[in-house]
């Protein structure tokens, strides 16, 4: 009885003695993962300076224009909101189009988690709030041994924050921009997103199928459908092939 309280004692010392450790780690991937994302930062902030402007003169105020970024979180959604309310579309309306629009999310949402998987249902929930297209393609090409959750999370709140400020330079500094500087900055997060996926198609030559198959089918419906829908049926069609073409090994 004696030596079974003397070992619960040490194993409730060797645990305490390991929390400090363990922190710190989490604390250095944390940080790891925020400098992951500055690359993100960069594209970010003009590209959420171009959104404040497209809100502010679809007629939306500073707390809307900021809420959105805050709570919505979706370049390409918030970007379409603006557009639709300056058009008076309806509310149910703009729900419907900006959710289709980010079903991709759901997806992107699966392979982060299936990496993150040994993390509490809890945490996989909060941090799945922070995938986007630009984090995915940043977290996916990590060498696995950083893949962790306190990682992840570096890198989807660095990049959340850097929208969050880039809005709110936005909505104070577009009174005092000209239009087409304000539209300019939009260039940034396509010019940004091929850089992050650059790197991966100079690797594997294949993913380059799926991906002109998405710009292919994107473009084809920016010129026959009107809307935003050329971004979802761009990324399913570049989804959809990338099942057919691209091997485990590829990604």
């Amino acid at each position: 009885m004696k030596e079974s309280k003397e070992a619960e004692q040490l194993q409730r010392t060797s645990a305490c003695q390991n929390q400090p450790a363990s922190a710190a780690k989490s604390k250095g991937a944390f940080r790891a993962g925020f400098l992951a994302s500055v690359p993100i930062m960069l594209g970010y902030i003009p590209v959420a300076i171009a959104y404040a402007g497209m809100a502010q003169t679809a007629g939306m105020n500073f707390w809307q224009t900021l809420s959105l970024s805050l709570f919505v979180y979706t370049g390409a959604g918030q970007m379409t909101t603006a557009s639709m309310l300056a058009q008076n579309a309806g509310l149910w309306t703009i729900v419907i189009s900006v959710f289709v629009m980010n079903l991709r999310h759901i997806i992107m949402s699966m392979v982060v988690m299936e990496d993150l998987k040994t993390a509490p249902l809890w945490l996989r929930c909060v941090l799945s709030l922070g995938v986007t297209d630009e984090v995915f393609a940043m977290f996916t090409t990590q060498d696995h041994s950083k893949i962790t959750p306190a990682f992840f999370g570096g890198l989807a709140f660095g990049s959340w924050f850097s929208w969050w400020v880039g809005t709110a330079l936005g909505a104070v500094l577009c009174a005092f921009f000209p239009p087409v500087l304000t539209a300019a900055f939009a260039i940034a997060m396509p010019a940004m997103f091929l850089a992050l996926l650059t790197p991966s198609l100079q690797k594997h030559a294949r993913l380059w199928i799926p991906v002109l198959a998405a710009a292919l089918f994107s473009w084809l419906a920016s010129v026959y459908i009107e809307g935003r829908w050329n971004i979802v049926i761009g990324s399913l069609a570049g989804a959809l092939i990338g099942l057919l073409f691209v091997k485990e090994e590829d990604v």
